[in-house]
């Protein structure tokens, strides 16, 4: 299976990605385990840098960090694969009708989100945030 490389320095929260085609590496990889396509495993039959950190699969028009998990023989590596949604997802990301509310701190299991550009104030139930619509979106980004 044919695999672009490339050096990836972008937060993975970054919806659109730099990718450097003039640094593009294209190699072959055999697949270990095809079970789930968000998350595999593969050999790559000769050695790239560890900075070639994202790839492209064209055949299933997804993106994918990439870790090297062993060095094995003859120059091979066990590379591990998880999708990067974000980019796999980005057109339909960039032509939806979705809007983003800003959220107060969670209290007990209830979280409720700010007013914002005449969309009322909203509650959700954390153990279930999708309960009571399916047009919001809830981000979340965990602090250190």
């Amino acid at each position: 299976m044919t695999v672009y490389f490339y050096k990836m320095t972008d937060d993975k929260r970054k919806l659109n990605k730099t990718l450097n085609e003039n640094e593009k590496i294209v190699k072959n990889i055999v697949l270990l385990d095809v079970a789930n396509i968000n998350i595999m495993d593969c050999v790559l039959s000769s050695n790239i840098s560890d900075e070639y950190n994202y790839c492209y699969i064209p055949s299933i028009k997804r993106y994918y960090f990439a870790q090297t998990t062993d060095i094995l023989s003859n120059n091979r590596k066990r590379l591990h694969f998880e999708t990067d949604y974000l980019m796999t997802y980005k057109n339909l990301i960039e032509n939806s009708n979705l809007h983003f509310v800003k959220s107060s701190n969670p209290i007990g299991d209830k979280i409720t989100f700010d007013t914002r550009n005449k969309i009322s104030r909203k509650t959700y139930n954390l153990n279930n945030p999708f309960l009571d619509s399916y047009s919001d979106v809830l981000v979340s980004i965990k602090g250190v």
